[in-house]
């Protein structure tokens, strides 16, 4: 990888974000490529899989913020207490119950974002519109996890129509909840966008963006 390459596609994406954050996809790259992330300024890299993202804050340390943006686990939750920066993919009860368990056992609070699923994809989890209300009000007795917002992804084949209409749907749902105040929910993240149709996601209110191939191609 030039190195050249990773800092002229930072640039170009960044141009784009104005206040919304960027999390670097670094799934399957070097830790060359990773090191040059935090030689232009990177603080934040998102991996799909608990043992890359250990191996990521074993090789780093305190240099980078970790975000778990993969489907997660509950046997692996133990391996992120105390560190991990934020939990991308919070879409069920079961998951939320070991989230507080743990956080309660390392007297650590897990931040997370609520997963939806608003194309209702059968590939994906995530957590429908139509159940959401109720699932919030399922999380409320959990002590040592704080909601901070909401992620989504439009399927990867859709037209620019339904990535929009997707995410339309998302920022409104936002927009209910986020100046609720209650408990563990405190909503200020919209997360949506990544390499394929970020600037759609960033036109309809994502203040969140997960990009890697863009960066890396």
């Amino acid at each position: 990888m030039i190195l050249i390459n990773i800092k002229e596609n930072l640039t170009l994406v960044r141009k784009d974000l104005d206040l919304a954050k960027l999390i670097v996809v670094t799934k399957k790259r070097s830790n060359e490529d990773v090191a040059s992330l935090i030689e232009f300024g990177v603080s934040d890299i998102g991996e799909n899989k608990v043992q890359e993202l250990i191996k990521r804050k074993e090789i780093f340390g305190d240099k980078l913020n970790y975000h778990m943006i993969g489907r997660l686990q509950s046997n692996k939750v133990k391996y992120l207490s105390g560190w991990v920066k934020l939990i991308h993919s919070l879409d069920s009860i079961k998951l939320a119950r070991e989230l507080d368990k743990i956080g309660e056992r390392d007297s650590y609070t897990f931040e997370c974002l609520i997963q939806l699923n608003i194309s209702k994809e059968e590939s994906k989890t995530g957590v429908y519109l139509e159940d959401l209300e109720k699932f919030i009000n399922n999380l409320k007795e959990y002590k040592n996890i704080r909601i901070k917002g909401f992620m989504t992804m439009a399927p990867y084949d859709a037209s620019e129509i339904e990535i929009t209409n997707i995410f339309s749907q998302a920022k409104k749902t936002f927009e209910i909840y986020k100046d609720l105040r209650y408990n563990n929910l405190s909503i200020d993240i919209l997360s949506m966008g990544m390499s394929n149709d970020y600037k759609i996601a960033l036109k309809n209110g994502s203040n969140m963006i997960r990009v890697g191939s863009k960066i890396f191609e």
